[in-house]
């Protein structure tokens, strides 16, 4: 009987390289929301610190004009923080399209692999009956051993 031959290891090879770039592209979203995840936190303490110096400032009786100033600092900081939270949206929805795609691909090599598992899993049943004929086979066409261990033949010559 032939060997086995899978006539789609060439799609296969396709799915998990496909499988492969999807789950970098989930890694680097990952990365890319955890960044941005960081620099709004860090922007959001910021903008605490600098409303806090604010007040504090204002408290002790500060020019007007440090205190405008302070206050269009916090104004800046607060504009950095939207953009910065855009940012995070954009993120969120970027992780969710990589691993949307990453599960696609992974579904799409699997259907793949389990078309393999079946095909092999025929070939090594028909592989199997084959083997047993073949015993089968070689069994029937052995001379008969009579009880006292010869074959027929043997014992006519006797």
């Amino acid at each position: 009987m032939k060997r086995f031959k899978f006539k789609l290891q060439a799609v296969l090879t396709l799915r998990q390289r496909a499988e492969q770039t999807a789950l970098e592209q989930l890694a680097r979203a990952i990365q890319t929301r955890q960044s941005a995840a960081l620099q709004l936190s860090d922007c959001d303490m910021e903008l605490s610190e600098s409303r806090r110096r604010w007040l504090n400032a204002l408290a002790d009786g500060c020019p007007a004009a440090q205190a405008a100033q302070n206050q269009a600092y916090c104004r800046a900081l607060e504009e950095r923080r939207r953009h910065l939270d855009q940012g995070l949206h954009a993120a969120d929805l970027e992780l969710q399209q990589a691993s949307q795609r990453m599960l696609l691909a992974r579904q799409q090599r699997e259907a793949v692999e389990r078309y393999l598992q079946r095909q092999r899993d025929q070939y090594d049943r028909l592989l199997r009956l084959e083997e047993r004929k073949m015993l089968d086979d070689l069994l029937s066409r052995r001379p008969a051993v009579s009880p006292a261990g010869r074959s027929p033949s043997e014992n006519a010559c006797n």
